[in-house]
């Protein structure tokens, strides 16, 4: 699989090979969406730069969050550049004396890219951010789970079922339980409970 028409690609400048990567990478997830990096461009390099002037200092006071926003920007350059038929090489906090200066990505050799490689870079564009519920596909996972636990005479506690289903708790209201917590909770008998309701 090779790069489609009319994208950059080897034979094209080297300005239009940046600006091909650098359309690759700002899309990338970052810290409450403040994308907090900025580009330069030389002859087959792209440097990547935090920006502090998109830093949030009270949420991010060590700056940690900021510099894996521009490392998820850097992942998708990556593939970006493989898409394209280029061998992306990086140098990461390359400079002790320029903190900001995140990485420089450099390209120089060309090679056929592999097929996922191509798939990994066709992914870029169709990342979403989100933040709703879980798919209804999870829904009717648990409620074959639930047919399941009373057909074999058992039930979840009423705290195992709260965070199963990801509601949150009287006893930790902030927090959203993953379906992994239930893995662990504790099951209490049937007690003469049916699907249908309550037995006597």
């Amino acid at each position: 699989m090779t790069a489609a028409a009319g994208l950059p690609g080897p034979q094209e400048t080297q300005e239009e090979t940046a600006r091909f990567v650098i359309g690759a990478a700002v899309p990338a997830p970052s810290v409450h969406n403040t994308q907090p990096w900025r580009f330069a461009v030389r002859p087959g390099e792209i440097s990547l730069y935090a920006d502090p002037d998109r830093w949030l200092a009270v949420a991010d006071p060590a700056g940690r969050e900021m510099l894996i926003s521009c490392g998820a920007a850097l992942f998708n350059a990556r593939p970006a550049l493989c898409y394209l038929g280029w061998v992306p090489e990086t140098s990461v906090l390359p400079d002790p004396g320029r903190p900001m200066l995140v990485a420089r990505i450099s390209w120089a050799r060309q090679i056929t890219p592999a097929a996922y490689e191509c798939d990994l870079y066709q992914q870029v564009a169709g990342r979403r951010t989100h933040r709703g519920g879980r798919p209804s596909r999870f829904g009717r996972v648990l409620n074959r789970l639930s047919a399941l636990m009373f057909s074999a005479g058992i039930m979840p506690s009423r705290a195992a079922t709260l965070e199963i289903t990801g509601r949150k708790t009287a006893r930790s209201p902030s927090r959203w339980s993953s379906p992994t917590t239930a893995v662990s909770a504790t099951w209490s008998p049937c007690w003469g409970r049916t699907p249908t309701g309550y037995g006597t």
